[in-house]
């Protein structure tokens, strides 16, 4: 007896569960599909259909990913939702490390990894749940708790010679060194009654800016025979931003682009613009050198390339945008996160487009994308204490 032929295949075909159907595609046409996919979701969807899938994406070099939005970064909730500005989507089933809960989120770096601010600190992947293993001695050499506002990382975090450098809540300087922990972390301030307002590793080095808006200043690690950092000497006399008189409403970031410093000022010309300057020698391609003699000097930056910069207080990072890739992250654009602090009852403009709204036992908030420029957009919230936080998935 001759079964009935259902579709392609015949009717043995037609039994198969559809799982094994799918993974009995060749191998070469799933290098070529896996090859054709432009975002990290689809990506992951591939990889997730079943081994054979799997196994064919993992033949393939890691591409980078474009990053996420932690929306809630205070941490009070296990089930906070991430947000994919890639292709405008919350992926409501990602939720935070268990180590994470009740933690306020300060930093992250490349493949996942989160840094919180509450003692003891803490470094966690996101997506792996991996813990770096710090010393119990992470505390300062002082007896004020350890507070910070931001963290950067020098490199991978579990390399024993990453740096960790921190803003803390009184605006002075904290670094780390992963492979000392002996060491604890070093507390080191402006000089007088300056703050220490945004920092950030490039080519290795750290920089950082202060309140005072004129100077870019440089910082020195100073180590031990061992290896052991102990100290840091700071470079006041490294450069300034000149003719610029600071409004409170300006906003301002460092950033390593293409192994050049780059600052970025919202409200430099007006308080929707970002003006972008990158950090050049005295009198290289300069009419003049500066009039304070500083070595170095702020030249305006009007295209990042293939490069998009992603700013926020916690973190802020350039990150080059895929060929062709058919998203919502445009290359040369400013993505920025921002909130309105416990404002619950604040208006959202007309040209602000709510994306996620949830309500907890802590209160009613609302999350939203505004176009602020042609080549910039904002992400907000409303009703949460800290802003949004970038994350930057595994590379698949």
């Amino acid at each position: 007896m001759t079964s009935k032929a259902t579709g392609c295949g015949g009717g043995a075909r037609a039994n198969t569960p559809a799982a094994e159907r799918w993974s009995s595609l060749p191998g070469d046409l799933l290098s070529i599909s896996y090859l054709r996919l432009t975002t990290t979701i689809d990506r992951v969807r591939f990889a997730a259909v079943c081994t054979a899938w799997r196994a064919a994406a993992s033949r393939h070099l890691p591409r980078s990913a474009l990053p996420w939005l932690i929306l809630d970064p205070s941490g009070a909730h296990r089930t906070n939702r991430v947000y994919c500005p890639e292709e405008g989507v919350v992926l409501p089933r990602l939720s935070l490390p268990g180590e994470a809960v009740q933690r306020c989120l300060v930093g992250s770096h490349e493949g996942g990894w989160i840094a919180s601010s509450q003692a003891p600190f803490k470094i966690i992947n996101f997506f792996t749940d991996t813990e770096v293993a710090l010393s119990a001695h992470t505390r300062p050499h002082t007896d004020d708790p350890l507070l910070l506002r931001k963290v950067v990382f020098s490199e991978q975090p579990t390399l024993s010679s990453c740096i960790l450098a921190g803003v803390t809540r009184m605006h002075m300087l904290a670094v780390y060194k992963v492979g000392c922990p002996e060491a604890g972390w070093t507390i080191r301030g402006p000089r007088g009654n300056d703050h220490l307002m945004d920092i950030a590793f490039c080519n290795g080095e750290l920089y950082g800016t202060t309140q005072n808006p004129k100077y870019l200043i440089k910082f020195e690690f100073v180590v031990n025979k061992h290896g052991a950092l102990v100290g840091v000497k700071i470079n006041y006399r490294f450069c300034m931003l000149e003719s610029y008189r600071e409004n409170p409403e300006h906003i301002r970031y460092i950033v390593e682009l293409r192994g050049e410093l780059v600052m970025v000022v919202r409200g430099y010309r007006s308080y929707k613009d970002f003006t972008a300057f990158r950090l050049v020698h005295g009198n290289i391609g300069l009419q003049h050198y500066n009039y304070y003699n500083y070595p170095y000097k702020w030249v305006e930056v009007h295209n990042f390339g293939d490069y998009a910069l992603f700013l926020g207080p916690t973190c802020s990072k350039a990150v080059q945008v895929p060929a062709g890739a058919r998203c919502d992250i445009q290359k040369n654009h400013i993505y920025f996160s921002h909130h309105r602090c416990l404002r619950r009852n604040s208006e959202i403009p007309r040209d602000g487009k709510v994306f996620f709204t949830s309500l907890n036992d802590d209160g009613y908030r609302v999350y939203y994308k505004k176009d602020e420029h042609v080549l910039s957009k904002g992400y907000y919230a409303i009703g949460v204490v800290r802003p949004p936080m970038w994350i930057f998935p595994p590379g698949i």
